[in-house]
């Protein structure tokens, strides 16, 4: 349900022709056609002049929009690139127009290793939770045999 629910059509240019496909359709090498409102559906690079300011919220907890085009470092000691080519799947469009080249997708994305990082994470047990078991079933074993005396 939720694949579904995540569906969307994508504007995309293969072989030189314009096409709309599903999201879960896009490939390494396509270029996808963005504008306002839409929501990254892969990793990738901007190319060409475009206008894009992204949201890259979800990513980083920040509410600021992202400028998108090539690379700008800044000025002087400070380290932080102005802008950046890189788009990243999950993030939105919040105003402006661009063409991106597809570098990455599902769960080959950022967004996809953080995801299978987190569940490895959840996977295995840190130290404090293995001690924290071996009470729980020491005090459970306890427990039953006061209560058989």
């Amino acid at each position: 349900l939720n694949a579904v629910k995540e569906d969307a059509l994508v504007s995309v240019i293969r072989k030189g022709v314009t096409q709309k496909i599903s999201t879960f359709e896009v490939v390494v090498g396509d270029v996808v056609l963005l504008s306002t409102g839409d929501m990254v559906c892969a990793d990738g690079l901007i190319f060409d002049k475009n206008d894009l300011g992204i949201s890259e919220a979800m990513l980083t907890g920040e509410s600021v929009i992202k400028r998108k085009g090539k690379f700008e470092l800044p000025d002087g000691e400070e380290q932080a690139v102005r802008v950046s080519p890189a788009l990243f799947a999950g993030t939105f469009v919040q105003e402006g127009e661009g063409r991106m080249l597809v570098v990455a997708v599902g769960s080959n994305t950022y967004q996809g290793l953080m995801e299978e990082k987190m569940k490895e994470d959840e996977e295995e047990k840190s130290v404090l939770q293995t001690k924290l078991d071996n009470m729980t079933t020491l005090i459970t074993k306890v427990g039953a045999m006061a209560e058989g005396l």
